[in-house]
């Protein structure tokens, strides 16, 4: 039914302006229009949303759908074990990042695919969920990251047939793993990944179905100056920035995805806060929206590993730098699903952003409009005419303060309501 929403106050999330006692119309699953109220006789359902602000609805481009995050959870809670786990663990991750006002996920990864299987059955089992866009199964290198998981390839004809697999699938993207430091990589005596050339090979073959590459790499300069040359469009949870790196990220239009929640995720809140000050006060603010690991915790019997230490250093070292230059492209993304970081994480990641220099718009731009662009989606990600009808209304303007983003007081998903965000478990 369209729907007028009136007195709202809306902000263009692309110059960080915004208009007050705005009327915000959507009719199907598009905004139809915004702007000054006007008297009509049409039969729009009229909902008053006087001193609300609008923004769109929020994206996060790196979760594990299917997976359980809980640090309860058992081994019989993982989607490899059945579908109706996976399915299971998608309905509950899907419901409460819609409840904070993420409608958009785009998953990056979940066993052998499962994630395709599970979105058509989906709507069966909760109705309205967020827009999902998934990986198919994941690319790796012979013995690599996610190996048991994934495909693994050598030859570009392996390479080819991996990619076929997930166009069959009706993946929207591809997902490679590969950086010579990867744990997996180290100590062979050899890079056992893809090279420069066979990785570039690998995103001609994706760009032939119009399917957008995403690699994993991380903590090396080399991992992620492979996967710029090479064409992927997003580089999800590197850091290294130098002076080379900034200009080809800026000239190849690539967008970096650094998942600062699932970093910190791995260390209790002692070690955040006296070994990486920089996060310390976000970190304490959200602390109730993670399943923060103790540091005894049996997931780590032997102390946080030293690639996520190093990891964490390197975000804490390098992504100033990226805010310093505003044509650096740098997009939320939180590794959701992963143990100890939850579906509503999308909103410490956005905070987290600007503990590491952004601005409160440039960071709300990394969870919408620019991760939009990284979609190739350019139907989402602002609050215009034609686009997708995904608003997110907060009480107050997330511009001058993030905390209103913790509880949205009405959230609209393709031009329907999602009625049950008003009381929440993390609400301050």
């Amino acid at each position: 039914m369209p729907t007028k929403y009136i007195n709202c106050n809306v902000i263009n999330i692309k110059d960080g302006t915004w208009t007050t006692n705005t009327t915000l119309c959507t009719e199907g699953d598009l905004i139809s229009y915004v702007g000054e109220r006007q008297d009509d006789t049409s039969k729009a359902l009229s909902v008053d949303t006087t001193g609300l602000w609008a923004i769109p609805g929020l994206i996060d481009l790196h979760v594990h759908l299917c997976d359980n995050p809980s640090l309860s959870a058992t081994s019989e809670d993982f989607p490899e074990r059945n579908f109706q786990v996976a399915l299971s663990n998608a309905a509950r991750n899907a419901h409460e990042a819609i409840s904070y006002g993420i409608t958009t996920l785009r998953d990056v990864g979940s066993p052998f695919g499962e994630t395709l299987r599970v979105r058509s059955a989906l709507s069966g089992v909760m109705g309205s969920h967020p827009r999902i866009f998934a990986a198919g199964p994941v690319i790796t290198y012979p013995g690599g990251h996610y190996c048991d998981r994934a495909i693994e390839v050598k030859t570009r004809s392996q390479i080819t047939d991996a990619v076929l697999k997930n166009v069959d699938m009706g993946a929207d993207l591809i997902k490679v793993m590969n950086d010579p430091e990867d744990t997996e990589a180290k100590g062979r005596g050899y890079d056992p990944t893809l090279s420069s050339a066979d990785l570039e090979f690998l995103v001609n073959e994706a760009n032939q179905y119009g399917l957008p590459v995403a690699c994993h790499t991380f903590p090396s300069e080399d991992g992620v100056l492979r996967a710029i040359q090479a064409g992927c469009k997003t580089i999800e949870h590197a850091a290294p920035l130098n002076e080379k790196i900034l200009r080809k990220l800026t000239k190849n239009d690539v967008t970096l995805v650094p998942t600062i929640s699932a970093a910190l995720d791995e260390f209790s809140e002692k070690e955040v806060t006296s070994k990486f000050p920089a996060t310390a006060d976000g970190f304490r603010q959200f602390s109730r929206m993670s399943y923060a690991r103790p540091e005894s915790h049996e997931l780590n019997p032997n102390g946080v590993p030293s690639s996520i230490r190093t990891w964490l250093s390197r975000l804490t070292e390098f992504l100033p730098i990226g805010f310093d230059d505003p044509n650096v492209q740098i997009a939320t993304g939180t590794d959701a699903g992963c143990t100890g970081t939850n579906f509503s994480s999308l909103i410490r990641e956005i905070y987290f952003l600007t503990m590491f220099g952004a601005s409160r718009l440039r960071a709300l731009q990394g969870a919408t409009v620019l991760a939009a662009k990284a979609l190739g989606d350019n139907t989402l990600g602002a609050l215009e005419q034609g686009k997708k009808a995904d608003i997110v209304f907060l009480s107050q303007n997330p511009l001058e303060d993030l905390q209103g983003l913790l509880m949205p007081r009405l959230v609209i998903l393709g031009g329907e309501l999602v009625s049950d965000t008003k009381e929440k478990k993390y609400a301050t």
